[in-house]
Order: structure tokens, then sequence, then C-alpha cells
């Protein structure tokens, strides 16, 4: 049975319609009475734990929706105008959305011109056997260049018929002092040739010397001018520039909706601690370290554990495997009933010794339970384990096995290994006190109550009482309806019957508590003793985060509360 009691107070500073005063705030620390138990010798095992809050740290996160990531990704800035091709920029207008986007300038524009002439044969002379030759013919054709290109080479091909009785004939193409040409004998030009970027209305002159007839094609190349390419360019850029601050204003939005959801989410988790009783802190620090001990100790980290199958047909519903869960369950009972886990004492080691970019996240926890800072700040925790059944690990560390696994469980308390339900319970409960024989009456008020029923302290073969058996529970917890008291003492009652070992359990003693019996007078009421108090209590002081103004009216409240009624 667990029992929790809880004070809640409400502190208000409200000085409407005073005077001013000078107070002096105080930080309160609460200051814990601190002792030592021994429960005896036996076996222990110290290990030392790696940062013993990690797993709880991502579970929480995952049980409040921390560990979901922003999906999107940031647009990207789109490149410069100048990196802009006709080769690219569709594919850069697909990745922005942009519709419409303009197609470039043709880079290269083709001017194509014909140009021919029949001049008639050349003319004998009767006189001589001499020929009159054609001679020259000129012709002239305006070329127009397209606005924002400019001309920037030319060539041609001809087709030639020659006057027959000389060898000076020839066909040439000007474009301003540039020219093509083509010669009977000779070597020709028939181009490429470079033109001087030429722009707007050009002039293209042939001239026909000695010929016959003609036909010729000129062929002017084009190129776009810079500045009209690169207005394109701008034209596109300007398009994506738009479509990137929509995607980008729209991805902050989103960003920053995101980052409020997961603040509010980390804001929940942080008051779902905050509120929480410090008693259930302990227990998931306690948690924590138990399985990280298992885990080292046995050599594997709970993957195996799956005898609930889930969604099993034909209905899609959770179902134990037999077969595992027989398994499973004597691990699970081994490791559970091996230690006396609710006996583990530990100490948190400072977050240096964790790697060293998670320092950031680590010194910024603030539970609002120092205690539970350390853990979830902790590098390191140092963790000592007694051992409940000391044979049984023994066995563990020499063969690997859990002994028994394979054969039937302990069954009754007469096995040393058995742990029956009840002690488990009261183990889980932090009860580790053990029933006595014999009763206690006691007569308040006295710090002295009388034990009947019990010969454990009388040693039967010398017929005398035992000091060894007294020593044992000297200093001891001797629990009586529920609470505990310190023996101090421990005599023979001089009204005790004698030892009668056809009666045994029939003596009585006389025993001294550390301080008055603080109930109220009784007979017959069960007891039972716990641990050994080793050395002198001490004070733990613990920071909080509560003020306090002084004043001489009230003083802070001192624990335990007096009883009230």
């Amino acid at each position: 049975m667990l029992s929790e009691t809880r004070e809640t107070n409400e502190h208000i500073f409200d000085r409407t319609g005073q005077a001013l005063t000078v107070g002096i705030y105080h930080w309160v620390n609460k200051q814990t009475k601190a002792q030592v138990f021994g429960y005896d010798r036996g076996m222990v095992y110290e290990l030392i734990l790696p940062e013993p809050a990690q797993l709880y740290k991502a579970l929480l996160a995952k049980a409040f929706g921390l560990d979901v990531t922003f999906s999107l990704f940031e647009p990207t800035k789109p490149i410069a105008a100048k990196d802009i091709t006709d080769t690219n920029y569709l594919s850069l207008a697909a990745s922005y959305g942009v519709d419409g986007a303009p197609a470039p300038p043709e880079m290269i524009k083709t001017i194509t011109q014909n140009f021919s002439g029949d001049y008639g044969p050349e003319k004998k002379h009767h006189w001589d056997n001499g020929y009159d030759y054609t001679g020259m013919h000129t012709q002239s054709v305006p070329i127009s260049v397209p606005v924002g290109y400019a001309a920037t080479s030319m060539s041609g091909n001809i087709n030639p018929l020659w006057n027959g009785h000389t060898n000076d004939p020839s066909v040439s193409i000007h474009l301003g002092t540039p020219f093509l040409v083509w010669r009977k004998n000779g070597s020709n030009t028939p181009g490429p040739v470079v033109l001087p970027n030429s722009e707007g209305q050009l002039q293209a002159v042939v001239d026909a010397w000695n010929m016959t007839s003609f036909s010729a094609q000129l062929i002017v190349q084009c190129k776009v001018k810079p500045a009209v390419f690169e207005a394109w360019q701008a034209a596109v850029h300007q398009l994506l520039i738009a479509a990137y601050q929509k995607q980008k204003e729209a991805y902050d939005q989103a960003k920053a909706d995101f980052d409020a959801a997961q603040a509010e989410k980390k804001k929940e988790m942080q008051d779902s601690i905050r509120g929480r009783d410090p008693f259930f802190n302990r227990e998931i620090e306690r948690t924590e370290l138990k399985r990280l001990a298992i885990s080292m100790l046995s050599c594997q980290h709970f993957d195996q554990f799956n005898a609930m199958k889930r969604r099993v047909q034909p209905c899609g519903l959770p179902q134990m495997d037999l077969r595992e869960a027989e398994e499973e369950g004597a691990i699970i009972r081994f490791w559970e009933q091996a230690f006396d886990w609710n006996l583990m004492t530990y100490l948190f080691y400072p977050y240096f010794w964790s790697p060293k970019c998670s320092w950031p996240e680590k010194i910024t926890e603030d539970t609002g339970d120092g205690l539970f800072d350390k853990f979830m700040q902790a590098g390191a925790a140092r963790v000592q384990i007694p051992v409940r059944f000391k044979d049984l690990m023994l066995y563990w560390e020499n063969t690997g096995q859990i002994w028994g696994q394979e054969g039937e469980p302990p069954i009754s308390d007469s096995d040393t290994h058995w742990l029956s339900m009840v002690q488990e319970i009261k183990h889980q409960q932090d009860c580790y006190q053990n029933d006595r024989e014999g009763v206690v009456e006691r007569s308040p008020p006295s710090n002295v109550v009388t034990i009947k029923g019990s010969d454990r302290y009388w040693d039967p073969i010398l017929t005398t009482v035992n000091l060894d058996a007294i020593d044992m529970d000297l200093d001891r917890e001797i629990v009586i309806d529920g609470v505990a008291y310190r023996i101090i003492d421990i005599d023979l009652d001089p009204n005790s019957p004698d030892f009668d070992l056809s009666q045994p359990n029939s003596m009585w003693w006389t025993v001294t508590l550390d301080r008055s019996y603080e109930g109220s007078a009784a007979t017959s009421l069960h007891y039972a003793v716990g641990a050994k108090f080793i050395g002198a209590p001490w004070l733990v002081t613990t920071p909080t985060n509560l003020v306090w103004l002084q004043n001489d009216t009230y003083c802070l409240p001192c624990y335990p509360l007096p009883k009230c009624g």
C-alpha cells in the first residue's frame, strides 16, 4: 500500500495601498536528516553506467511528440542571373513552380540572300578571232539584321558559268569591307568570314566579272546581342526570385508554426515533470538505473522480449506466445528476484563524462527537482546493487546461464531461492522489515516495551542470555504498529518464564527504545525488525526555487509538523 501526503501552500506578496518597506529575501533550502542503515553483509555489484537519463529523455520526447523533425526543406535562393542559360531555365522554372517563363531569344539567326545574273556568252571578233567578254556587272541588295542581333560572319556558295576564253572571270560579294570571292583560276574565299558585329541595314554588293551567268547564295550569321540576352536572363531571374520569396515566406511560416507547436509541447512536457511528486522522480531514476544495470550484466538490450504478439490473425488482436512467455518468464524472474533492487544505492557524476556536444543540453536541465536535475544532467552514474541470492549470481558469473532455467521453479518457502509474492510486494514498497516471533506489550508513556513469546536471546546450551544475539539487534530498527524505533537495549524481563524446551518461544524480554512509545497501551501486537543504524545521522541540504521574505512575525515551518486535532 503506497501512502502519500502532499502539502500545497500559495504565497502572494501584495503591498497595494501600503507604504513601501525594505525587506530581506532569502532563498529557501530544504534540509533533510539522513541516516545510513545496514542490512548485514552480502554480495554487492558495483557498476559505472553511462548517461543514465538518455533513454528516458528520448522516450519522454517521443511521448510528447518532440521527436518529430521539421520535414520541409528550406528553399534555396536562385542562381545568379548570369548563370541562367537557354538549357537550364526550364528546369529552374519547374523547380520554383514558375509558369510562363519567357522563352530565350534565339542565340543565332541566319539570313539567306540569293543572287543571280545572266549576261550572255562572250562574243568573237570576225576580224581578228578575238573575243568581247561580258565585263563587270554589279548588284546591290539590302540586308536587314534583326533588331537585337549583330551580324558576326558570312559565307556563301556559287554556281558559275564563266566566259570560256579568258582566265580571269570572278564573282565577289561584299558586305562592307569583308568579302567573299570565287575565281575561275586562283584561290576562292567562300567563308565564313568574320564581320565586325554589324547591325541594322547592311548593303550586299555583288561584282560579276566576265561571267556568262551565275547563281549565288549569301548566308549571314547573326548573334543575339549580350544586352538582349542579359535582359532575358534578368526577366527570368525576377520570376524565379518572386517564386522563391513566396516559397521562403511559406517555409518561414511553416517553420514558425512548427517551432511554436514544439515549444508548446516542450512546455507541456516540462510542466508534467515540474508538477510531479519527487517520489515518482526517484522511482524513474531507479527504474532507468535498473534497466542499464541488467543490460550491462546480461549483455543484452531487451530486444528479445516479444512474448505478447501484436495484431495476431484472424482478428488482429494481441495474443501471448506461450513458449516465449515461459522462456522469458524464467529470465524475468531471475533478474527481478536475484537482487534487492530497492536497496540499490547510486550516485550521479557530472555532465562532462558524456560527449562534449551534449553538454549545452545537459546544463540547461531544470525540472524543479534538484535531485532529478542531477539525474537528467548526469554523464555517468555509480551504482551498487545488493545480491539477494548469492549462489545464483555466482553461477551466472561462472557459466553465463540462469541456474535451473530449464527445470521447475522454487515452489515453497522451504527453498532458499523462493521469494514469496508478499515479500516481493513488500520489498517493492521499501519494506525490508522481517516479522519476528512473539508479540509486543506496551504501556505509554515509556520508552520500554515488552516482547513476549520469544527465545531468540537465550542460549539453551549455556543456559544464559545470548549476548551475541542481543548484540545483533542493538541499534536495529523495530517497527511496532507501523512506527519505526531504534533498539537501545535488550534485557531479560524479570517476570519472564524460564526457558522450556517443550514449550519454545515462551520467554519475555524488555526492549528499550530510542524514544517514548507513541501509541496507546496495547497487548499482543505483532512487530518486525529491520536494518541496523550505522553511524550518526547528518543533515543534507538541497536547494529549492522558493523565496522567503524575512519578518519578525512568521518563521518557516519545520517538519514533521505537529499533529493537529
